[in-house]
């Protein structure tokens, strides 16, 4: 499935079962005590949506789930706590393991997990019956909507049981059932559970919901059935060496199989003669390539390696496997321009088949990299009302290196004091880059050598944190020289202001509170001057998404899903207040305006309501800063809200949604306008950033699902 209706979802069907027609009340316990609750934590949120129980054996329990529920945006951060509760909302019974992703398959938007050592385990859901979906038919969600916020004790929720009907069957271009289309009422929280018949049979796994209706998607029961018989997921190539008339490679398949049923693959080649690519007669039918050469893979797991030496020369590439299902499955043939893979020396990828990235989850295809070139190579142009131009801030490392982790693009753009330039950090090619503004002209550049993670600007200089080094230097702002440095441990983010000469260093440790510490230096001598724990802070106060007001006056970050606002004084940082629940979801940073009044917490879910704030989905809600309790606004932008941009001399505010990445609204929070960028595709806004002089902005965007790739566009909103 496309990964733009992936993200704006997480779900539950969630109508009142009623008594006469009812699941039969044993096969219903089953189902709910084989429906867990999945929860998953990154630096930046803690998330959740629900799963089931497919397989008990010696090696663990096998669970289903929704590949974005365990994958959430890049923005968040890289997922390092992954758990399964069984028998989730039993007081007394309830019990919470690690669990570890076996395969994962974006395309389909499904995930296996395993948890080893389950005591008691559940009773798995029966795969095996041939039961298919009918339009009218009545169905049954399993699963936890609005997570733990309908949780009535202490621990985590108990399953809801939705009921709705099957209102349309959905083939893609192939003719292959893509999602039953399920008419009932949509809530977050269920992405993952089971979707069942009156019978308790499984139907497909639930996903999403088509946004201002209510209708839901699941999943095809058919679509986890190819997934555990084994697929192909990602292949790619490796030049070793070359020499005049040949080149030495290695082939790397990595297959979607969590049962490790494929049992033999092989890569088919064929010298092209300058010929274009054949074409499938139908389609979803890959004919074998006439007359091939083969080259047999040596399988592991889930992987499957070759090395080989090649003709030096353009070559059609096929790969054939076998898995439990079918024999010498054929994929799409694609072009091996080997001339082209020794001249630069890298990867190459499969254009029918995602790169493969040695490092991914086992069974995760990678999403290769955009180029690094203008997305608008005409400069600037116009969409709709709005003047745009744009570049790209990354230049390399789209994918992760063997040994590196995704790379997450940091919502750290920062103004020079007169507003005539702005910096960005280039993560891929471990820089920090000064660029004029509007011309869009590199003015400087840093390479660093080691891994940047943010920039702040303060009155000694542009203060960057290396995270690869564990150290933050002190540049200066003109040419970008570096001049002081101090270490900063396990911390990726160090904040200050224009008007300050101290900065703050947020380690967040190994977990959200956990080893967690906020130290104050001395920007002129790099001295620490006080540390302080969240405790010292208040009870609910974390550390991983803290900003800085312009003044210098305040602090805003998150834990528990509240909102937290401290006072900074040199050294002494105190307690002001704290918000109600609030984050939902996928969360970036809070979001302060540069006159220092206005703030918010944009996440992916939406804000929880709260006193004072209509009952509706995904939408932010907007205080005055010092008043954490009552809502000055609330926005109503659409699905997935992540970035709030407040323009306070145009007197307007600017926001996106997962559809559109510039929206701008009036003061009162009324929608003017909708803007899309750029091209088609994935887009994830990452920070929205209002020119000092107003009526202009820059807009941070991640090109790709799993980071890496960051272009900015620069909007000139028209005085009307």
């Amino acid at each position: 499935m496309k990964r733009g209706i992936a993200l704006a979802v997480l779900l539950a069907v969630a109508i009142p079962v009623v008594a006469d027609d009812a699941i039969p009340a044993k096969t219903l316990a089953e189902i709910k005590a084989a429906t867990v609750f999945v929860k998953i934590e990154t630096p930046r949120v803690a998330g959740s949506g629900s799963g089931f129980v497919i397989r008990s054996d010696k090696d663990g329990v096998l669970v289903v789930t929704n590949e974005h529920v365990i994958h959430p945006p890049a923005v968040a951060g890289p997922v390092r706590k992954l758990e399964v509760v069984f028998r989730s909302g039993k007081a007394k019974e309830e019990a919470v393991y690690p669990a570890e992703v076996l395969a994962a398959d974006e395309e389909r938007d499904l995930a296996v997990l395993r948890v080893k050592n389950v005591a008691d385990a559940p009773k798995p859901l029966d795969l095996a019956a041939n039961v298919e979906a009918s339009e009218t038919m009545t169905v049954y969600a399993v699963g936890f909507p609005f997570g733990e916020a309908l949780s009535t004790t202490k621990g985590n929720p108990s399953p809801t049981i939705g009921k709705g009907s099957v209102s349309s069957l959905r083939e893609n271009d192939e003719g292959e059932l893509a999602y039953v289309q399920i008419d009932g009422d949509i809530n977050p929280g269920n992405s993952g559970g089971p979707v069942v018949d009156g019978k308790g049979q499984l139907i497909g796994v639930a996903v999403a919901k088509l946004r201002n209706t209510n209708i839901g998607l699941a999943i095809p029961k058919l679509h986890l059935t190819k997934m555990l018989q084994g697929r192909i997921g990602a292949s790619g190539v490796r030049v070793i060496k070359s020499d005049a008339d040949t080149v030495e490679v290695e082939l790397t398949l990595q297959f979607i199989d969590p049962l490790e049923k494929v049992s033999a693959a092989s890569i088919l080649l064929q010298a092209t003669g300058g010929q274009p690519l054949p074409k499938a007669t139908k389609p979803g039918e890959h004919p074998e390539l006439p007359d091939p050469s083969s080259l047999d893979v040596k399988l592991d797991k889930q992987k499957g390696t070759i090395k080989a030496k090649l003709p030096l020369e353009r070559h059609f590439l096929q790969i054939v496997y076998t898995n439990e299902a079918r024999k010498d499955i054929h994929t799409s043939v694609s072009l091996l321009d080997l001339p082209k893979l020794a001249r630069v020396g890298a990867p190459v990828a499969n254009p029918n088949v995602p790169a493969a990235n040695p490092n991914a989850t086992p069974g995760r295809p990678s999403v290769p990299g955009p180029k690094p070139v203008n997305p608008l190579p005409t400069g600037e142009t116009t969409v709709g009302d709005l003047k745009v131009n744009s570049l790209a801030v990354s230049t390399g490392g789209n994918l992760p290196q063997p040994g590196q982790r995704a790379i997450v693009v940091s919502p750290c753009l920062t103004w020079a004091d007169d507003g005539k330039a702005f910096y960005a950090l280039d993560h891929g090619g471990e820089a920090v880059r000064k660029f004029s503004f509007p011309e869009l002209k590199e003015e400087a550049k840093l390479a660093v050598g080691s891994a940047v993670t943010w920039l702040s600007l303060s009155k000694e200089g542009l203060v960057l944190t290396v995270a690869g080094t564990q150290e933050a230097w002190v540049l200066d702002p003109k040419t970008l020289k570096k001049g002081l440095t101090f270490p900063v441990n396990k911390a990726t983010r160090v904040l200050s202001a224009a008007p300050l000469s101290v900065g703050y260093v947020f380690d967040t440790g190994d977990g959200p509170f956990d080893n967690s510490t906020l130290r104050v230096v001395d920007l002129k001598t790099g001295k620490k001057l006080k540390e302080y724990e969240p405790k010292d802070l208040g009870k609910e106060c974390g550390l991983g998404t803290a900003v800085i007001s312009p003044d210098g006056k305040h602090l805003l970050t998150t834990g528990a899903e509240r909102l937290t606002q401290l006072a900074l004084d040199k050294d002494k940082v105190t307690l002001v207040t704290t918000s109600p629940r609030l984050v939902q979801g996928a969360f970036q940073q809070p979001v302060i305006s540069a006159d220092n009044k206005l703030v918010c917490a944009p996440s992916g879910g939406g804000n929880y309501r709260i006193k004072g704030t209509e009952e509706t989905t995904y939408s932010t809600v907007v205080f005055t800063a010092g008043d954490l309790n009552t809502p000055l606004l609330q926005l109503k932008t659409g699905a997935y809200p992540s970035a709030v941009g407040f323009d306070t001399k145009a007197g307007l505010i600017y926001a996106q949604n997962i559809e559109s990445q510039f929206i701008i609204l009036d003061r009162d929070g009324s929608k003017l306008k909708s803007h899309k960028l750029g091209k088609d595709g994935f887009k994830s806004v990452v920070q929205i950033l209002p020119h000092p002089d107003g009526w202009k902005a820059l807009v941070l965007i991640s090109d790709t699902p799993f980071g890496g790739g960051a272009t900015v566009y620069t909007i000139e909103v028209p005085r009307k």
